[in-house]
């Protein structure tokens, strides 16, 4: 239970929700009444006969709807990103159900230390579990075995190591020989 006032019979959202809410049934009525508006046989067409008079009404009301239903959508997307940016400001307490500001670390009704919720207290009596013992004839090594040719050198020498066979580059203009030892 929250400690915000509820409307009645109504649930307790927030009142931000009840505004998309209310939009949404506006714009609903429009659509409706704006629909609706285009049955009936037009008065007013001047020199157009009764079906091109028909047609035009029909396409003007089919404009207006979609008009409508444009700023609908339009709409419900600026007050859906409104109403995910200003969420709560706060969280319940999960003794008493109060609502507590973010950042607080006790309720101030209950007592409850939000900072125990994350830790969990050990259990008396309770140790973690030994770890397995090693399998025989394996043996963690220090590090793993020199592939043939290719034994790691003691310190850095500064060059490219390059397998047997394999040809060294030819200098290009700007490219330091190597060094000589």
């Amino acid at each position: 239970m929250s400690a915000e006032k509820r409307l009645g019979f109504l649930p307790g959202w927030r009142i931000f929700t009840y505004v998309i809410l209310g939009f949404n049934l506006l714009m609903l009525v429009w659509v409706i009444a704006g629909a609706a508006q285009a049955q009936g046989t037009p008065t007013d067409c001047g020199s157009l006969s009764a079906k091109l008079c028909n047609e035009a009404a029909d396409t003007g009301t089919a404009i207006g709807v979609g008009i409508v239903i444009a700023l609908w959508a339009f709409g419900d997307m600026i007050l859906g990103v409104l109403w995910l940016v200003t969420n709560r400001k706060g969280r319940d307490c999960p003794v008493c159900g109060r609502g507590v500001k973010r950042g607080m670390v006790q309720c101030k009704s209950c007592g409850h230390d939000f900072r125990a919720m994350g830790h969990a207290a050990p259990q008396a009596g309770w140790a973690p579990p030994p770890p397995p013992a090693p399998q025989p004839g394996w043996a963690p090594a220090a590090f793993p075995p020199a592939a043939a040719g290719f034994a790691p050198s003691p310190q850095p020498t500064g060059q490219v190591y390059l397998p047997p066979g394999y040809p060294a580059p030819a200098p290009s203009a700007g490219m330091m020989p190597p060094p000589q030892r």
